[in-house]
């Protein structure tokens, strides 16, 4: 055994020092990758690509260059850092310039409508799908052409269900489907047919379909954790809600074991509304502050990257007048006596760049213009939350303090903070204050005794230590906003 290790540990530097050929980098770029990929080991073939890309560099091998970068910049976007994936994709568009290779071109393309998608810009992801799938067609390997299509087919309909284009969405999906099936599509039509269709009869077929064609372990385990979270819709269909939370939760699991964080916030508003279903107040509760902090912390990040999308758009514009540039180059050399031409193709490249750039400023202003609307839009919609969570207190609905949550989601936090031993119902007297109603409203909408109500305030007063001589309400509202309350 002694003498094994030492064996493994002598050749450990021949390891951490091997030199690639040509033709190993090649296996290493697909198979190598995608082995790590499907075994959730991103991390590895990042450090496992950025040698590549160094070693295919002292090599001048510039396939390997580029295909070494667009893996960094898939197995980025995989785990959600978009920005660092947009860098590594740019550095792939760059690299094949001068190198015509259709599938790579096709797959940088892919690789950014990913990003876009992430990003929520829904125009800017079908566009760029667009674009890989009419460079995918020009692929010779037919094999390799149908393998890509599916690739797009599946995610340009997620695209098109973000935009709420359902029809585009399932003939996508069905495109992708007969192309290549895996148990990510199936999963997604089993998706469609619960929500859209509703023929939850279809949707099991494919959920089955998914499961047996996993199971032959030829699929990354990114593709069980989508299948366990379409089975938990369809439970929840059907109002089986406590299988339905045993689903989500192993679909969690397998993405935090694979640190794909895009695709927790979508799993942990199932978990609440399934717990809600089943009227679990506490775990609804626990369920919506993990979908609040992962969601908010995801727009965090995607907010930082969305001036990667601008800055993308002039390096384009740079390729593409560094491209007019030679071209023009060769023509001065070629023509040299056509002075009055060339004077001509000056004037309309200046002409196309003043208009680039008044394009450009127009598409911002547009931007700027879209973005207030979008807080007027908030505002009205926080004013309408307003009334409907006054109108569910005086009607003493049930769906009060689950609603009054979704408007004010930090209130549960930040009270259970203030006093970790605060019952469901000292929580929702809280939530009465807050809202400024006086002791005999809340008597009135609660069918209880006024001086029920006073006792109850004066003990969750206690509770809270606010002081006697200051207004309960105001001192709550404070609080929650972050005022000072001494």
């Amino acid at each position: 055994m002694l003498k094994n290790v030492f064996v493994i540990l002598l050749f450990i530097p021949y390891f951490f020092y091997a030199q690639y050929s040509i033709k190993e980098i090649d296996s290493l770029l697909v198979k190598e990758d995608s082995r790590l990929k499907k075994e959730g080991k991103h991390e590895k073939a990042i450090l496992l690509n950025k040698d590549i890309v160094k070693q295919s560099g002292e090599l001048h091998y510039q396939k390997g260059i580029i295909r070494g970068y667009l893996n960094i910049g898939n197995a980025l976007s995989t785990i959600g850092k978009h920005k660092e994936s947009m860098g590594y994709l740019d550095l792939a568009l760059q690299s094949s310039v001068d190198f015509k290779d259709s599938e790579l071109e096709s797959r940088i393309y892919g690789e950014y409508a990913k990003n876009y998608y992430f990003l929520g810009l829904d125009e800017k992801t079908i566009e760029n799908y667009n674009l890989a799938i009419k460079t995918a067609l020009n692929i010779a390997d037919t094999k390799k052409r149908k393998s890509l299509l599916q690739y797009y087919y599946v995610d340009l309909s997620a695209a098109f269900e973000g935009t709420n284009k359902i029809k585009e969405f399932y003939m996508a999906i069905m495109k992708a489907y007969q192309l290549k099936p895996s148990p990510f599509i199936a999963s997604r039509i089993a998706k469609y047919h619960i929500l859209f269709s509703k023929n939850t009869d279809s949707a099991e077929y494919y959920l089955k379909k998914g499961d047996s064609m996993y199971n032959t372990g030829e699929y990354p385990v990114f593709q069980k954790s989508i299948l366990l979270r379409n089975y938990g819709r369809l439970y929840y269909q059907k109002k089986e809600y406590e299988k339905a939370i045993s689903l989500y939760n192993e679909s969690v699991l397998i993405s935090k074991q694979i640190k794909r964080v895009d695709d927790l916030p979508e799993t942990y508003k199932l978990l609440y509304e399934a717990s809600k279903a089943l009227n679990d107040q506490e775990k609804a509760i626990d369920y919506l502050e993990k979908y609040t902090l992962v969601n908010d912390s995801l727009d965090t990040e995607n907010k930082n990257t969305l001036d990667i999308p601008i800055k993308k758009f002039l390096k384009e514009k740079e390729i593409q007048n560094k491209e007019k540039e030679n071209k023009l180059y060769r023509i001065i050399l070629l023509l040299i006596v056509l002075g009055i031409i060339i004077t001509l193709i000056t004037y309309k490249i200046l002409l196309s760049k003043k208009r680039a750039k008044e394009k450009l400023l127009h598409q911002k202003d547009r931007y700027i213009d879209i973005k207030q609307s979008e807080i007027v839009s908030l505002q009205s919609k926080i004013n309408d939350s307003y009334e409907e969570v006054i109108q569910l207190a005086k009607e003493n609905s049930p769906a009060f303090f689950g609603r009054f949550l979704e408007v004010y989601p930090n209130f549960s936090h930040k009270m259970l903070v203030l006093a970790p031993g605060l019952k469901p119902s000292e929580l929702t007297l809280s939530a009465y204050i807050y809202l400024g109603f006086l002791t005999k409203d809340i008597a009135q909408f609660t069918f209880k005794a006024v001086k029920t109500i006073e006792n109850n305030k004066y003990n969750l007063r206690k509770k809270l230590n606010v002081p006697e001589k200051v207004d309960f309400s105001i001192w709550l509202r404070n609080y929650i906003e972050g005022s000072n309350v001494d």
